[in-house]
């Protein structure tokens, strides 16, 4: 299929977004920076005080403040309008210090744990518009009765949420008129360059964004322009980390409508879809992940592969951004010349797409509960954590499970006299510690259930929200998961592999000099150390007596969350992905059995240790599939560094053959990156050489040159081939 050339347009605009905001963050009321935005949300908090009742109802007056005196931001020549106000930092420092201690000394809203991170239905937003949700949320407020005592506090719940709804959503169409009227001061002000044809064209496309932002978000989208104005309208105002979901099933009838009408041409149509993604960058912020995704299947499980599944992987390619995070969902019946592109783009040195095995995850997701037509809408919520679009509230990554920290409290005490008894031992220190913070969890979820912690804006999109009149950290969402994530999956596996070996098969060291040397960062054990890295094997090598631990650690893992329930009563699903954490909770773990020293880095999400991974990418993958990670769809991120010969036309059938093979034998995600390990040795000494270096992280990609010393240095240390 043709794909579109990037314009001038959109390398100038990549070149505008990327040194404005990118980094930012501004996910409120997390964000400590005296910047607008933040004063504004805090002084609508607590001047509500007299007029609302509830906290409810004192976020939503902080939204309704933040949109009403949020400025409108422009940058020159786009398509798509909508940025955060970061029109400069408050001078006044004092004026912000007292704002937040005084906001401190409110009543609490629990902020532990994140109310984003899904996909919201966009597609009804772009059918009814946010005044067709306005009337749904009215007709179900006139159904509340206040008279009947069985009913009266829900209702009065109910009517708290409708209410601070109708009120955010009113603010944000106002907030969209005030860029339509922005719009056309902008284009009388070309009014008087009719010499210039350049002038003349700006100007009749500063009246159609006009003329789009008088209709949406407000009313249902009549164009594909205004379908993804109206998205990003929508979004960029919430701040937070909301997935677009599969945009080439759900924008294609705008699409064709206007290509078979003439309205667009591919190529301008490619433009608006390299704009609109383009600002990702100027509201998500640094070492996070928002995501789309493309292919897989409808609901019918029919194949989906059409020109915007095209567009979007040309859109990744054009803009050279972390995000968005896009993914293509593979089938059965996905085309090589798709999958061939794909490896085309990933040659070129991007990150994306990232592999996702369609088949695999849909059954995965039927045999958990999930309804068999929403299991096909399934979206990388941020990173790798799947959720059911438009219809999720999900509690992910937190907590952070450090098994390799779990191992060492266990080995650390007590008497063993088999390999056997060690290993049951430390399977029910996992499984107790899952259970204990899953409880905690809950306790969490019960908080923020009493105190919202999320713009109800936000559940207007989640299905059943409005229908059941309770936001999603109320129940409102048809599913509602939690997902604890897992660190040092790799180490603990290959710490058990080299006690097995050493301690209780070849019996070269006790197991009290084992522990002695681990407590010592095996300092004057260097001999010792040297037999764990080189004799011992190691997971990633295809070694089946070590993929066997890994099967049985998984196993316990998987046991341990089907004990369990999430707060309102879904299923709990667990990960093994890092996003940066493995280096994080890595400073502070200890030195470990597998060899890794006092504050290296932890094993890098579902993947081998960090370049013990000795044999090919094929071992690597046999290895990964091995405990059938499809269990683990709370996110399951797997890396993987070729050389460039991979991505060459001679090579990419022996590649393709590669993924196929590894979803084929159960593995679920793939994502891979093209980079030498001279290009990043030389981006590390000369990073204004490499300000395009994009890298894989967990389940994101930043900007190699601006991540941490010990970032690089881990992304540096993983096996290439």
């Amino acid at each position: 299929m043709k794909t579109e050339k990037i314009t001038d347009r959109i390398i100038r605009l990549r070149s505008a977004y990327r040194n404005s905001v990118v980094g930012q963050n501004i996910y409120m009321p997390h964000s400590y920076g005296n910047h607008p935005i933040t004063s504004y949300w805090m002084e609508g908090y607590l001047k509500s005080r007299e007029e609302a009742l509830t906290t409810l109802m004192r976020r939503s007056y902080a939204e309704v403040e933040e949109l009403s005196r949020s400025k409108c931001v422009f940058s020159n020549q786009e398509l798509i309008v909508g940025q955060p106000d970061f029109s400069g930092w408050l001078d006044d420092k004092a004026h912000f210090d007292a704002l937040w201690e005084a906001y401190q000394m409110s009543p609490s809203i629990n902020d532990d744990g994140r109310s984003d991170h899904t996909a919201l239905n966009y597609e009804k937003l772009l059918k009814v518009g946010v005044r067709g949700l306005i009337n749904e949320i009215k007709a179900e407020k006139a159904k509340l009765d206040f008279h009947t005592a069985q009913t009266l506090q829900d209702n009065l719940e109910r009517e708290e949420f409708f209410d601070a709804s109708i009120m955010e959503l009113e603010a944000l169409v106002a907030y969209a008129h005030r860029y339509e009227a922005e719009l056309r001061h902008m284009a009388e002000a070309l009014e008087n360059d009719r010499c210039s044809p350049e002038a003349s064209r700006r100007k009749s496309e500063l009246l159609t964004m006009a003329d789009n932002l008088a209709h949406v978000p407000e009313y249902p989208a009549e164009s594909f322009w205004q379908a993804l104005q109206s998205i990003h309208f929508y979004t960029f105002t919430l701040r937070g980390l909301y997935s677009l979901g599969r945009p080439d099933q759900f924008l294609l009838p705008y699409y064709r409508k206007d290509i078979q009408s003439g309205a667009i041409t591919p190529a301008f149509a490619q433009e608006l879809i390299d704009n609109f993604c383009l600002l990702y960058a100027t509201y998500i912020y640094s070492n996070t992940a928002v995501g789309l995704m493309l292919g897989g299947t409808d609901a019918d499980g029919n194949a989906i592969e059409n020109e915007l599944t095209w567009a979007f992987l040309t859109a990744s390619d054009h803009i050279s951004m972390p995000d968005p995070n896009v993914g293509l969902c593979i089938t059965d019946q996905t085309s090589d010349e798709i999958l061939e592109y794909s490896l085309e783009i990933l040659g070129r040195g991007k990150t994306f797409p990232m592999f996702w095995n369609d088949k695999l995850i849909v059954q995965t997701l039927i045999e958990k509960g999930f309804d068999s037509k929403d299991a096909h809408a399934y979206i990388n919520s941020t990173c790798v954590e799947l959720s059911i679009i438009g219809k999720s509230n999900i509690w992910n990554t937190s907590p952070y499970h450090n098994l390799a920290q779990l191992l060492l409290e266990v080995f650390e005490q007590g008497e063993y006299c088999s390999y056997e008894a060690l290993e049951t031992a430390y399977f029910k220190h996992v499984t107790r510690a899952f259970e204990k913070e899953n409880h905690r969890i809950n306790q969490l979820k019960l908080e923020r259930s009493r105190n919202a912690s999320e713009a109800m804006r936000h559940s207007c999109l989640i299905d059943d929200c409005i229908k059941r009149g309770k936001p999603v950290g109320n129940g409102g969402a048809i599913y509602n998961t939690t997902m604890p994530n897992t660190l040092g999956f790799a180490n603990a596996v290959d710490s058990l592999a080299a006690i097995r070996q050493l301690v209780f098969e070849q019996k070269t060291v006790s197991l009290q000099e084992y522990r002695n040397a681990v407590k010592q960062n095996f300092t004057g054990y260097e001999a010792l150390r040297r037999e764990i890295m080189y004799s011992v094997p190691h997971y990633g090598n295809d070694v089946e007596e070590v993929d066997a631990i890994a099967v049985r650690l998984a196993d316990c893992m998987r046991e341990a969350c089907s004990q369990e329930l999430s707060f309102h009563g879904d299923t709990v699903i667990p990960g093994v992905f890092s996003f940066f954490y493995h280096i994080l909770y890595g400073e502070n773990t200890p030195a470990t059995p597998d060899g890794r020293t006092n504050g290296q880095p932890l094993s890098d999400s579902s993947g081998p240790m960090q370049g013990r991974d000795k044999v090919s990418p094929t071992a690597m993958l046999r290895s990964a599939a091995s405990w059938q990670p499809k269990d683990f769809i709370g996110g399951v991120a797997l890396n993987l560094k070729l050389s460039s010969k991979y991505f060459q036309e001679e090579n990419q059938n022996n590649t393709l053959a590669l993924i196929k093979g590894f979803f084929a034998s159960g593995g679920v995600e793939l994502q891979i990156n093209c980079v030498s390990r001279e290009e990043l040795e030389d981006a590390m000494i000369h990073p204004e050489n490499h300000e395009n270096l994009i890298v894989r992280i967990g389940g994101y990609s930043d900007f190699f040159v601006r991540m941490s010393p010990t970032l690089q240095k881990e992304v540096l240390e993983r096996s290439d081939y």
